[in-house]
């Protein structure tokens, strides 16, 4: 166990969702640069923040491209977290090693919220990638 080491040095923050109301029927995403996955990442993590969600929901995708510009992109994981709960956090783990398409080039992902219905929601999210080694 290495009991010296900080979390935020095996689990550093690749990318983000900011703050930001997102209108009734929109979306909000990591941003048009994908995020590359470090090599040897077995875990890709995604802390969702929600507000107010005007009577509607949020729905969590991550998506998954063969480079920075969403070259091919297509669904890694649907529907990863849904919820019509105001003012919660979640914390979402993906395993990279069963779900990443890296057969066929594949090693970018983005993560989109999506807000259904409503009058509109204040959304977050926070990407990291897990270790490369897996502990005792």
């Amino acid at each position: 166990m290495f009991q010296t080491r900080k979390p935020s040095s095996i689990y550093p923050v690749a990318g983000a969702i900011t703050p930001q109301s997102v209108a009734a029927a929109g979306n909000a995403t990591t941003g048009a640069t994908w995020l590359a996955i470090p090599p040897g990442s077995k875990w890709l993590l995604v802390r969702t923040l929600t507000g107010a969600l005007g009577g509607g929901s949020e729905q969590v995708d991550v998506l998954q491209a063969k480079d920075a510009a969403g070259t091919g992109s297509k669904a890694l994981i649907t529907n990863l977290r849904a919820s019509a709960v105001n003012n919660q956090q979640f914390d979402d783990e993906v395993s990279l090693d069963s779900a990443l398409d890296i057969n066929n080039g594949f090693g970018f992902i983005q993560v989109k919220i999506t807000n259904t219905g409503g009058t509109g929601a204040l959304v977050s999210a926070h990407v990291a990638f897990g270790p490369n080694e897996f502990w005792s």
